[in-house]
């Protein structure tokens, strides 16, 4: 029986020094299907030829995820595949192979809340997801109200994103304070609400310190167990990966009711399958909100840092995830043949 192939294709990946969600989830799909028979290329706008000569034509992104398309859908490829799996709009120029765009954030949707017009690149996303040849993934409930919402378009499949957890495990022993440690990963993100940052860490006072991530490729895990509580204020989300990784090393969030974090009951003690992880605010909160929410959730880090640990099993396993998108990758396939 003939090895089934699939494409990944994003504008960057991890070979290229890039360490961002996006990458992640292509390496960690790499992983789940090569497992499960599959053989894997990860493709990015480096690796088509010519490349630099349209950088210095300083095309935009979708522009750009168009020509690579292209490219990927002819011979001068050289790699026969079965179906590719996109960032959004970049599988954009194949059609003549299944394509499978996953809807990372709710781009749309912050564009909507902070009165903002909707550009290029959230045109090529519709565009994208409503292609003839397209089975648009959501990695969340709320990516899923995104596609309906905002594209018109109901989800495929919703697979949410699964993580080492092996690698991402809590210290063995408590972490001392204070001062208390709040890790975040916006840097100078605007989106991921950067701005905030050092207002919250006004309120806060000496004895809490905010400190950027700042992890290299494959040093995350560790980077994450020397603090005591995540903080992401950010505005817009489909399934974030560092939240997903400092809940899985223990680390209570304190974020906004922002992608897959709409939908876990932060601030409401378990019931029954539902579990405290930290505390959620409204998008656009008050740094004075947010500082309060760090103080609790420092006060209560032990029990929350368990249930978020417990959540991140349940949710953010390599099984399931592994076991979802081989059984829907070789559906779509089948249908395609």
């Amino acid at each position: 029986m003939k090895q089934p192939t699939a494409v990944h294709v994003s504008w960057l990946k991890r070979s290229d020094g890039e360490g961002g969600g996006v990458e992640k989830f292509a390496a960690y799909l790499k992983q789940a299907l090569t497992e499960k028979g599959w053989s894997v290329a990860v493709v990015s706008w480096s690796d088509m030829p010519q490349h630099e000569r349209y950088d210095r034509q300083d095309l935009p992104n979708p522009d750009k995820a168009l020509l690579l398309g292209t490219w990927l859908d002819g011979p001068a490829f050289g790699v026969a595949y079965d179906v590719a799996v996109s960032d959004g709009y970049w599988g954009l120029g194949i059609t003549s192979h299944p394509v499978m765009p996953v809807v990372h954030g709710t781009w749309a949707e912050m564009h909507a809340r902070m009165g903002m017009r909707f550009g290029l690149e959230v045109q090529r996303q519709g565009e994208a997801f409503n292609a003839p040849n397209a089975y648009p993934v959501a990695c969340s409930a709320a990516s899923a109200r995104e596609l309906r919402r905002h594209h018109g378009r109901a989800a495929t499949a919703t697979i949410y994103h699964g993580i080492d957890l092996c690698a991402f495990h809590p210290r063995d022993e408590a972490l001392p304070g204070p001062p208390w440690i709040i890790l975040q990963a916006a840097g100078k993100n605007a989106k991921k609400g950067a701005k905030l940052l050092r207002p919250i860490a006004d309120m806060l006072g000496p004895d809490y310190q905010i400190e950027y991530l700042n992890a290299s490729i494959g040093e995350e895990a560790e980077a994450f167990r020397r603090g005591h509580v995540f903080l992401h204020p950010t505005y817009h989300e489909g399934n974030a990966y560092a939240c997903l990784e400092a809940m899985a090393t223990g680390l209570p969030v304190v974020t906004t009711a922002a992608g897959v974090f709409e939908d876990i009951p932060y601030s409401q003690p378990k019931r029954g399958s539902q579990t405290r992880v930290g505390f959620t605010l409204p998008v656009g909160s008050r740094a004075e909100d947010f500082a309060l929410a760090v103080r609790l959730a420092c006060c209560e880090r032990t029990a929350l840092g368990a249930g978020a640990r417990r959540w991140a099993e349940q949710h953010a396993n390599m099984t399931d995830f592994a076991d979802s998108w081989d059984r829907l990758l070789r559906e779509i396939v089948g249908e395609e043949r």
